[in-house]
């Protein structure tokens, strides 16, 4: 059975607390970082090279239960095993899922920055310092 999701809403970076209530109802809130917590991404290339990406502007992903959130992070494009299980269950936000999360809310900011839709694409091959993972 798949989970109905309720609806999407955003939050500021000062309404954490809205944010999870919202969740806890029912809900699917989407709490923006505002820059207070960018994320650098390191992965591989297509021809094997390690990449490094930093996004500025990171969000959370917040639902009533893991099922919930699970459903609402597949809506979005987000796997199952990228589920952060911290004191909050939550899903990291940023690049175009984080785009398409906010497009979702039925309050989104009207001038939200949006990252180019092809930015998830265009990662410098830059190689990473030594011990790092």
């Amino acid at each position: 059975m798949s989970a109905v999701l309720g609806e999407w809403r955003y939050f500021r970076l000062r309404e954490i607390r809205a944010a999870r209530l919202w969740a806890a109802s029912g809900g699917v809130a989407v709490h923006d970082n505002e820059g207070m917590f960018p994320f650098t991404h390191r992965s591989r290339g297509p021809l094997g090279g390690k990449r490094i990406r930093t996004y500025d502007r990171t969000a959370h992903l917040l639902a009533m239960d893991a099922e919930h959130l699970i459903a609402a992070a597949a809506e979005l494009g987000l796997r199952q095993e990228w589920l952060q299980r911290h004191s909050t269950l939550h899903f990291d936000l940023f690049g175009s899922p984080l785009n398409r999360a906010v497009a979702r809310c039925v309050d989104a900011p009207l001038a939200w920055p949006a990252i180019p839709p092809d930015f998830d694409d265009r990662a410098e091959q830059v190689p990473l310092l030594d011990g790092l993972p």
